[in-house]
Formats: C-alpha cells, sequence, structure tokens
C-alpha cells in the first residue's frame, strides 16, 4: 500500500473504516452525524485492523483519502489536518472562506443548512478523522473559483495532481485526487470531482484546454449531475427540488442551487 494507492482509491481498503461503517447505518436510522466517533486516533485503530484486498481494483474510499492526509500531517510535522490547509492552500491562495470542522462548534455561525430528499434538515457534519476526505469542509462559491482558476494556469500548490496517471473505471483516468473523463457533450475532456455530505451536493469540472470552469453547490441530496448535463448540452437547466432562500455567490449560502460559469464567475442559476 503506497501514498499513490490512497490517493487514486486502488489501495484495497473499503470505503470506510469499521468504526465510520457502524456510526453510518445508526445515522441513517437517526438521522445524525456518521463521522462524529471517528477522531484520528480511531481512524489509525480502524486501518490497523482494516481488511485489504489488493484484488479489489479501484474502489472509492473516503477511508483511504482520510489516511492519506493524516500522514500528510505527520509528514508535514503541523499538529492537525486544519493547519496542513491552512498554511499550504487556503492562506497561499487568499481563500478566506474555507474552514474545516473537527468539532461542533467549529462549523460556521452562517453555515446554511442541507436537507434529505423529504425536506427534513440534515445534521452538521463535523468530525476530526475523516476531515482529509472533505466530511466537513465548509466554503463558498467564490473561494472554489480561487482554487479552480488557480489550477487552471498552474499556481495551485500541487497543480500537477490534475495530470491523470492510472485508469479508474470506464473512459475515466484518475490522477492524484482529480477524475478525468469524457466531457459530457462528447468534444473533449473535463477533469473533476464531485461530493457529497450530509444534505449537500457539489459538483467541480474545469476544462483544461479552454482555460474554463463549472461549479455547482447546492444544499440537498438531490443529484446535480443531470444540471451539469443540461448546461454542458445547453439543453434547459432544471429547477431544484425545493427553494428554502436566497442564494449569494460571497456567502455560505446556496439555497436550492447555484450554478455558476467562469471567467468570469458569472451565475447561470441561483435559488
Amino acid at each position: 500500500m503506497t501514498l499513490a494507492s490512497l490517493s487514486q482509491h486502488s489501495s484495497g481498503l473499503p470505503g470506510l473504516g469499521e468504526t465510520a461503517v457502524a456510526s453510518t447505518l445508526e445515522s441513517l436510522l437517526l438521522n445524525e452525524n456518521p463521522y462524529a466517533s471517528t477522531s484520528t486516533e480511531q481512524l489509525i485503530a480502524d486501518a490497523a485492523v482494516a481488511p485489504v484486498d489488493p484484488d479489489q481494483g479501484t474502489v472509492y474510499s473516503n477511508f483511504a483519502v482520510a489516511l492519506l492526509g493524516t500522514a500528510l500531517v505527520e509528514a508535514a510535522g503541523v499538529d492537525d489536518y486544519a493547519t496542513l490547509l491552512r498554511e499550504r492552500l487556503t492562506e497561499p491562495l487568499g481563500m478566506d472562506h474555507t474552514v474545516v470542522a473537527a468539532t461542533a462548534d467549529q462549523v460556521p455561525e452562517d453555515a446554511v443548512p442541507g436537507y434529505l430528499l423529504n425536506g427534513t434538515r440534515a445534521p452538521r457534519w463535523w468530525g476530526e478523522g475523516y476531515l482529509p476526505a472533505g466530511s466537513a469542509t465548509f466554503t463558498t462559491a467564490s473561494d472554489l473559483a480561487i482554487w479552480a482558476q488557480a489550477n487552471l494556469d498552474g499556481t495551485a500548490p500541487g497543480a500537477a495532481a490534475l495530470q491523470p496517471t492510472a485508469p479508474m473505471g470506464t473512459d475515466t483516468e484518475i490522477g492524484w485526487g482529480w477524475l478525468t473523463s469524457p466531457s459530457f457533450d462528447g468534444t473533449g475532456a473535463q477533469t473533476w470531482h464531485n461530493g457529497a455530505t450530509g444534505g449537500f451536493r457539489t459538483f467541480l469540472t474545469l476544462d483544461l484546454a479552454a482555460g474554463t470552469g463549472f461549479l455547482i453547490l447546492s444544499n440537498s441530496v438531490a443529484p446535480v449531475e443531470d444540471v451539469v448535463l443540461a448546461y454542458a448540452t445547453g439543453s434547459s437547466i432544471p429547477g431544484p427540488c425545493f427553494c428554502c432562500g436566497s442564494a449569494d455567490r460571497g456567502s455560505r449560502w446556496v439555497a436550492g442551487y447555484g450554478a455558476w460559469h467562469w471567467p468570469p464567475l458569472s451565475p447561470l442559476r441561483q435559488y
């Protein structure tokens, strides 16, 4: 097992450690945060007893990415993942509204609530162990545009991570975390990543050749890939599942969903 295999989801590890598996099942029944019970120490303990299947091929694993981040924190000699993220990424790029929450009191006060498909408000996700996997990252459209633009022009720390180095399923390759696959309209390639946490969905895709990007932030668990497809193919962009407020690209409030294209950062649709 290598750092590369952790980054490329080819380590043979399962998607979650045993503590998170147990708490995820409970959280589904009780609508609770599934990651609160996994500290960094518990994550490492779970890794010590985790089954490893070198023949399973590529399997997306938050467990692997969390362990990768934990190893990088140790190698950097910093106190925690929040410090590593701040020193290496958010401060150098000026991403002033991006934070991670290891504890409940670190969740930003102005963070938008997330919602389940039935309109029930989702619990806040926070927790130390899975922070490197993006389980409790709070940000804004403006900050993500800064991050995306820095990757497009090569000034982002670790921008070489965009370049694919290994296969990942049919028609898809992976670099260090970033995925590359044919664009939705079939005219080129897109380098992308999506994400889903409690009550939220995101999708960020970059066209490296054109120097453009497309971003969706949603505070519903409803999939947003159909919105990306509609934009890419020029068809009608669907509305959100429900509306629960107003959207502002400069804040953490994105109700329903917000979709942006840049440069420049311009809203396509906001609810």
